[in-house]
């Protein structure tokens, strides 16, 4: 059995489908038949009545949370639930000081803690490049006022080829406005499974290049797809974490990965409808408890037709976010 509702350590929770920028690599700018969507409060509370896993973290793949209709009442759903710590990821570039302080003080004060990873890839001339439309005085007042609340905040840097020469001066600056941590993650975007962009490129300096990424694309090379398909034993990242994905359609995923080519994949689809996989109709409980959680994924695992995105993600080279993010 993939995972138990008791068991769960930490729900991946996407709540809206909406962002307002246009990053080049993002799924929302490479896919564009999926919905504009967010789960209703109401959905929210049904979910957090049922079960208070100990993590929360809110990203996702197509939507940023600062975007979402009421993001201050969801928050206090999530904490009225006993859950012990909130990770909310976000560009930062929206909002005004107002929401910005009373979010700080959710996330610092009562029962369940928090902190808030602000995705900001260089400094004031290259953040842009890469996440375009942000605007970098919205983004410096967000952080300040989340900050000067009691916010924790972490920033997360992309490095690319245009940034990877303001690192240092980055993590300079996230020390002067008051972050806890500074850290650089390498970009896994680019490669075989990678995305065709005119705007971004990898990084120059080894120390911030995807390895495994480049490693996992010469073995494709050397021996074909199909032969390295096969090859592939899967260790899936989030059952080992027992972690879940829910996303803004309220759709129940094993990671985020699949939440990623849901709406041009039919992986999942091979296995039920959107509805048998949805908090809106069904408990979490029983949609763990349907024949694909039951056996069916796992199952593929030891096939020739294991999912794409289980090869690309938990198959033999590592390439997961934790072991490819550098804290400076």
């Amino acid at each position: 059995m993939y995972l138990t509702l008791e068991k769960i350590a930490g729900l991946h929770l996407e709540l809206t489908s909406r962002c307002n920028l246009y990053c080049p690599q993002c799924a929302r700018t490479i896919h564009h038949n999926y919905p504009l969507d967010e789960l209703d409060l109401t959905t929210l509370k049904s979910l957090f009545s049922e079960f208070s896993p100990p993590l929360v973290h809110i990203c996702g793949n197509y939507g940023d949370s600062i975007t979402y209709s009421d993001l201050h009442s969801a928050i206090d759903i999530i904490k009225d639930s006993k859950v012990k710590y909130i990770r909310l990821y976000t560009n930062g570039s929206a909002r005004n000081s107002e929401w910005w302080t009373t979010l700080g003080k959710q996330l610092s004060l009562g029962n369940a803690s928090g902190e808030i990873v602000f995705s900001i890839d260089g400094l004031e001339d290259t953040n842009h490049i890469y996440r375009k439309n942000s605007s970098w005085p919205i983004i410096m007042n967000s952080v300040k006022s989340f900050i000067n609340a009691g916010g924790n905040a972490i920033w997360e840097m992309l490095a690319f080829k245009h940034n990877e020469h303001q690192i240092e001066d980055a993590k300079q600056l996230s020390m002067d406005l008051g972050f806890s941590t500074f850290r650089v993650k390498k970009a896994n975007r680019f490669g075989k499974f990678g995305t065709d962009n005119d705007v971004v490129l990898p990084p120059e300096n080894s120390l911030f290049r995807h390895k495994s990424i480049i490693a996992r694309d010469e073995e494709i090379k050397k021996v074909g797809y199909k032969k390295f398909k096969q090859s592939q034993q899967i260790s899936c990242q989030y059952k080992e974490r027992r972690w879940i994905y829910i996303d803004f359609n309220g759709t129940v995923f094993p990671c985020c990965w699949f939440g990623n080519t849901w709406w041009n994949d039919q992986f999942m689809r091979n296995f039920g409808t959107e509805e048998s996989f949805n908090i809106k109709h069904h408990s979490l409980r029983d949609i763990l408890q349907t024949p694909f959680y039951e056996s069916e994924l796992e199952r593929t695992w030891g096939c020739n037709n294991k999912s794409d995105v289980c090869i690309k993600h938990c198959g033999n080279f590592d390439v997961s976010t934790k072991s490819n993010t550098i804290i400076l």
